[in-house]
């Protein structure tokens, strides 16, 4: 947002940061117009993000002028003035005349709006400017589409239209891993219209006092990298402002204030009358619990703690024996290593039974992460074959989810990692520490919680942004005192996670006197340990295990005769130079491994789910939880099941009738769905649990995926065929499409 000539212009990131914080647009004309000064703090993340845009902007240059020898025309930007803006547009629209291929950093200036598109591509759409027009091609380090991304197409492209006739039809965004997608305009115009419209109006509208703005300035997703964080954080502050308690959702802020509860000490001290409506009395006495402590750890010497009750399967029985060989986990990744893909550069290990206690797996680039990977994994794993009843500690779900997802980047040690997931070896400290206690902290960060347990930090990195703009500095520079210091930072972090175990197992038993209750700690979990020490034909369980045993088996044999003699290609050229009889051995046995690896994730979900009940409420839109059996309901029932009926907290959800659910507490089926009733918050449920079972049913969670049994042993025969010769004969189609051939036809 600019002021010239005595009018305020506008480009398309204000409409983005009217969407994101309408404080934020009223700040931005305020420094328009003089009023006041834009703070000079420049935050280090937000610098990196600008020049990692920057550079893969860059990239995508020199693509396409490789692509097009001499026919990119590329323009610099423009002064900040009406007139320089309105010229360099005419440069833009005499470019756009010649019909050039390509046109960077072009220039658009309708008097109200200026926009600078980073590429322009001309395509075969009739048009003013002849049997072409343009349509407008934008850079962006994501991975996925995001709103922000789509309303610049459409700016950039209203400017087109006005400048070469018709409407582009598609705009295009290249994402952080090279990859382009186009969007059809048409399906977004309305509400980038709307939004224009709101936002001009918004702008027009608004009463900005000398120096100050109105919109209250609630925390978001952009205060991340906003010049104006600081100075709301203050306001916050200052007004005792709802946002300063921890688990807060805005949505729950407004209720408050409905209710005439607008500070934190209100909150604290606000009687069971005050709470709002459409606040469940749960989720009231939650927020106020956790204000009151809040407001007391103001004023007190020491951080507190309340112990909560206890939830039976939640808090402290999340927690394993203490055992040898116990690891305390923490990792530190650059996300923006390269565009649209990390690398994840240091796994540190806390091992306090041995000397030296603490164990670092560097990684500076992608093939080190690889090797750090295996390193690691291969550590864990013989760790705990010399002791079966360790863990690995870990706070947060970042390690967990990191290790999937580099077993399955890597093709590397993903049977390793599925037992460690199947034998529960992975804790997470946070899940214990949410449903156990209470902290006077604002935020249950690791660095929150060692107030209580008094880790003091010496390292120049303090959290976790600091450490990825200090490893991007080495990248630069490659000063190894950088890489010292996160080290040191690292090892703080897995030091910290053992010294909160700790602490958990002293609360533990203060948990156990205060509330008069056994809280016992989980065992060890062998995934290996079969339900009869002896195959049992009677046992549907050690049937069904030595089935999918078999198979697999089988799988595994076929993929190592299809690979025989076969490498791997490591481009898609080297994949188009292999021999065609090579090419469908190395085809067909990835596909037999599709599957396996395909519902990964959707199992990783469901157990994810079942460690993390206490988050389905609020974070959750596949489950649905809060439930509360309603005795004045009498069950009744339908082919030898119950019908029983369940009030429900508002929530979103996507559980319908007639879906099979688990109940996630014991991870078995819970029954049927039989109807829901979203404005009775009522769900009927089909089940053969009893009345007992039925009443401590608190949650419902979507299976497992579907089996893919049927298809597994459709490409084990295909992989046969191809093996013994027989694949054409018997199965011609399925060749012609593994060879790449036209397909035949038969009479």
């Amino acid at each position: 947002m600019q002021r010239l000539e005595g009018r305020l212009v506008y480009a398309a990131s204000d409409l983005n940061d009217y969407l994101e914080c309408k404080r934020l647009t009223e700040l931005e004309a305020l420094v328009a117009y003089e009023e006041i000064e834009r703070p000079d703090s420049e935050d280090p993340h937000a610098t990196l993000l600008r020049r990692k845009g920057e550079e893969h902007e860059k990239a995508h240059l020199e693509r396409l002028r490789a692509f097009y020898p001499g026919e990119v025309v590329e323009f610099e930007r423009s002064e900040n003035s009406i007139a320089a803006y309105e010229r360099a547009e005419r440069e833009t629209l005499e470019a756009m005349g010649r019909g050039v291929p390509i046109i960077y950093q072009a220039t658009f200036c309708d008097g109200q709006f200026i926009g600078h598109a980073d590429f322009l591509r001309r395509v075969p759409v009739p048009s003013d400017l002849g049997e072409y027009s343009y349509e407008v091609v934008d850079t962006k380090l994501g991975l996925n589409p995001k709103p922000y991304y789509i309303i610049q197409l459409c700016n950039y492209s209203e400017h087109l239209e006005r400048l070469q006739g018709p409407m582009p039809q598609f705009g295009h965004v290249v994402f952080g891993n090279g990859e382009e997608k186009r969007f059809r305009l048409h399906d977004y115009l309305a509400y980038y219209r709307r939004l224009k419209s709101r936002f001009l109006e918004f702008v027009a509208d608004a009463e900005l006092e000398r120096g100050q703005a109105n919109q209250y300035p609630l925390p978001c997703k952009h205060c991340a990298i906003c010049p104006w964080n600081d100075a709301c954080e203050r306001k916050r502050r200052d007004d005792d402002h709802l946002s300063l308690v921890a688990w807060m959702r805005r949505d729950q802020i407004a209720k408050l204030e409905a209710a005439e509860i607008t500070r934190v000490e209100a909150l604290a001290d606000a009687s069971d009358d005050r709470r709002p409506t459409g606040m469940s009395a749960e989720t009231f006495t939650k927020l106020r619990r956790q204000a009151s402590l809040q407001v007391r750890g103001r004023t007190s010497a020491q951080p507190l703690y309340e112990l909560l009750s206890h939830d039976p399967g939640l808090g402290f029985e999340l927690l394993p024996a203490p055992a040898q060989g116990d690891v305390f986990f923490d990792m530190e990744g650059d996300p923006l290593y390269e565009p649209g893909r990390s690398l994840e550069y240091l796994f540190g290990c806390w091992t306090p039974d041995d000397a030296p206690e603490f164990r670092a797996f560097w990684a500076l680039d992608r093939a080190e992460e690889k090797r750090a990977f295996e390193e690691l994994v291969d550590f864990i794993t013989e760790r705990r074959q010399r002791y079966p009843a360790m863990h690995v500690y870990h706070y947060a779900n970042y390690e967990k989810d990191a290790l999937r997802r580099l077993a399955q980047l890597h093709s590397t040690r993903e049977e390793e990692v599925d037992d460690l997931l199947r034998g529960e070896v992975l804790v997470d400290l946070f899940a214990v520490v949410r449903a156990a206690l209470v902290i006077s902290e604002e935020s249950y960060g690791l660095k929150s919680l060692e107030r209580f347990y008094d880790l003091v930090r010496e390292t120049v990195v303090k959290k976790g942004d600091d450490s990825i703009v200090m490893f991007e500095n080495w990248l630069l520079n490659g000063d190894r005192a950088i890489l010292d210091d996160i080290e040191r930072y690292n090892r703080d972090d897995c030091r910290s996670t053992h010294l909160l175990r700790e602490w958990l197992l002293k609360l533990r038993v203060e948990a156990m006197e205060a509330f008069g209750v056994g809280l016992p700690l989980r065992s060890p979990k062998s995934p290996e340990e079969p339900c009869h020490a002896e195959f049992l034909e009677s046992c549907t369980k050690c049937v069904k295990r030595h089935d999918e045993e078999r198979e697999e088996a089988r799988r595994g044999d076929l993929e190592r005769s299809l690979l025989h003699n076969v490498l791997p290609p490591q481009s898609e050229e080297e994949y188009e130079m292999m021999a065609p009889d090579r090419r469908m051995r190395y085809l067909v046995a990835n596909l037999l491994a599709y599957h396996r690896r395909e519902e990964k994730p959707a199992w990783w979900a469901y157990y994810d789910r079942c460690e993390n009940v206490d988050r389905l409420l609020e974070f959750d839109k596949d489950a649905i939880a809060g439930l509360t059996l309603r005795d004045d309901i009498s069950p009744y029932n339908v082919a030898k099941s119950m019908v029983y009926t369940y009030e429900f907290s508002d929530q979103p959800h996507k559980i319908s009738p007639g879906d099979d659910v688990v109940n996630p507490r014991t991870r078995s089926r819970a029954g049927t769905v039989l109807s829901i009733d979203e404005d009775r918050n009522l769900l009927q449920l089909k089940t053969t649990a009893s009345l007992e079972a039925a009443r401590a049913l608190k949650e419902l969670i979507p299976g497992g995926p579907p089996s893919t049994k049927v298809q597994r042993q459709a490409l084990a025969r295909i992989a046969t065929s191809l093996l013994d010769g027989t694949l054409a004969a018997v199965h011609p189609a399925t060749y012609d499409l593994l060879a790449n051939r036209d397909p035949r036809l038969f009479r």
